[in-house]
């Protein structure tokens, strides 16, 4: 008596190469893609010396600080939208806006795309959002020769496509 093991089916080459492809080019979830045509949001900020006291008790720090111009807050942000950041540098050395998870945004790269902001001047740049979640931005000291500890911002930006997330807290 003989059996019949059934063998598996060979795939050909042309096959296995178009289900690759296909897996490729298909979007892994809407909630993958970045976010296009949203707001143009204005946002003035400034480098600027400042001290703070960091323990109840002891004597004030120095460092540099990056923050809102104006005493204005951070503004809502959402996915998609477009930051128009007008940047100030107050610093005696000129300085440069360095963004921590904004990717793919060449006109916003430091030394590469845009030349450090001299002492008292003032520079502007459009960046947009694609992505959802907390991005940092900081002032890069070009030059300093000095001992400052230098601050950085946190930039929320939102979604309103509904989905169930964590909330990023600063």
């Amino acid at each position: 008596m003989t059996t019949d093991v059934p063998t598996p089916s060979a795939i050909d080459r042309r096959t296995l190469l178009a289900g690759l492809a296909g897996t490729l080019l298909t979007p892994a979830g809407a909630g993958a893609q970045p976010a296009t045509g949203g707001r143009a949001t204005a946002l003035q900020l400034r480098a600027r010396p400042a001290t703070r006291v960091l323990k109840p008790g002891s004597l004030p720090s120095e460092f540099w600080a990056l923050e809102p111009a104006d005493g204005q807050g951070m503004p809502t942000l959402r996915r998609g939208d477009t930051l128009a950041v007008s940047f100030r540098n107050e610093l005696p050395v000129p300085a440069a806006l360095n963004w921590h998870g904004l990717d793919g945004q060449p006109a916003a790269e430091p030394l590469l795309a845009r030349a450090p902001v001299a002492p008292g001047a003032t520079d502007q740049v459009a960046v947009t959002l694609p992505h959802a979640g907390t991005l940092l931005c900081e002032a890069r000291l070009l030059g300093d020769g000095q001992t400052r500890a230098a601050g950085a911002l946190a930039v929320n930006v939102g979604t309103d496509d509904g989905l169930a997330a964590d909330l990023d807290e600063t």
